[in-house]
């Protein structure tokens, strides 16, 4: 423990060990509920999926196929954003991540196995004044307001490399959202532009709920892929 102003914060060997002993618990937690099960005649098995946004779909075919092979396993799902999946991970809260692998997710003493990689786009409401031209400059986003991924997340890293390497500043009026529901319904409701990954984009372009913007070639990829503690 260190002595603060505030009394006493632990040091980063504390840290270190209230982590494990979180993760401990979490662990107790579920053996207490699978044996509970156990004793309701249920057969044992659960698993906890972190999932972020861009792999929802690859998600979701994992899952029927997976409860074909086991249709008694328990599962739970929870979606958000990369970084704090990472954390719930490591702290035992979930068993896998599925998501965008990069930055500071590689930082952090995990194993990861890429599952496939995919470029990222712009997207709009269909009726988007962008949306039905042939050809966009970069120059033309700057009009509009966008929704970005938060800062740090692989997805966000892609999009800032690729305005680097474009030379576009990203406009200061930007809307920060981890939440692809109100992202959605943002863009589905005014003129604001977001970034997805293609494989997402492509889903809602085909539902008709957003339009992918004809944008030059986004050079940079992200991987998506599945992560273990």
């Amino acid at each position: 423990m260190n002595a603060t102003v505030k009394g006493y914060a632990p040091s980063e060997g504390g840290k270190l060990l209230l982590q494990h002993a979180q993760r401990l618990i979490n662990d107790l937690e579920r053996s207490q509920y699978e044996i509970a099960r156990f004793k309701q005649g249920g057969l044992v098995g659960s698993l906890k999926i972190g999932c972020s946004p861009v792999a929802t779909d690859c998600v979701s075919q994992a899952i029927l196929s997976l409860l074909n092979e086991m249709p008694t396993l328990h599962l739970n799902i929870e979606e958000k954003v990369m970084t704090p999946l990472l954390h719930d991970l490591l702290a035992g809260q979930v068993d896998v991540v599925v998501g965008r692998v990069g930055g500071r997710a590689l930082q952090l003493p995990l194993n990861y196995q890429v599952l496939y990689t995919e470029p990222v786009c712009f997207v709009a409401r269909p009726h988007h004044p962008l949306a039905a031209r042939a050809q966009i400059a970069w120059s033309d986003l700057a009009h509009w307001r966008w929704i970005v991924w938060p800062t740090g997340t692989p997805i966000r890293i892609s999009i800032d490399n690729a305005l680097v390497d474009n030379g576009v500043m990203l406009p200061e009026n930007t809307i920060e959202s981890a939440s692809m529901n109100v992202s959605t319904n943002l863009l589905q409701s005014s003129d604001m532009i977001s970034i997805l990954s293609l494989r997402l984009a492509q889903r809602y372009a085909s539902q008709g709920q957003l339009a992918i913007l004809n944008l030059p070639k986004i050079e940079q990829k992200g991987s998506v892929g599945d992560v273990l503690a």
